[in-house]
């Protein structure tokens, strides 16, 4: 794996066979292994300390930015994650396991 976490070959391989999965499943496991590896713990949840752009984060989970951009919104609107200016935080980390 390059040094970029998101670039179109990053997904690990220990996620093979995840591509079976939703977006939305995909996205919460993605944002959660970020937040474990490069997460910052702030008062209201943990700030994944990387600039995502959502074409970066489909890369990554091999959807389409659109695709993001919708379970972003759906994971926000839920009060599991909040997005702004390339930034993410996952307000409650137990919670996107149960977004479905």
């Amino acid at each position: 794996m390059g040094a970029s976490p998101c670039g179109k070959n990053a997904l690990p391989e220990r996620w093979g066979g995840l591509l079976a999965l939703s977006v939305q499943e995909r996205l919460v496991r993605a944002l959660l292994e970020l937040g474990e590896e490069h997460g910052i713990h702030e008062a209201d949840g943990l700030r994944i300390d990387l600039p995502l752009s959502q074409r970066d984060l489909a890369d990554l989970v091999g959807a389409s930015r659109q695709a993001v951009c919708h379970e972003l919104q759906r994971l926000a609107k839920k009060g599991l994650v909040r997005v702004e200016a390339r930034r993410i935080t996952v307000t409650d980390q137990k919670g996107p396991h149960r977004s479905g």
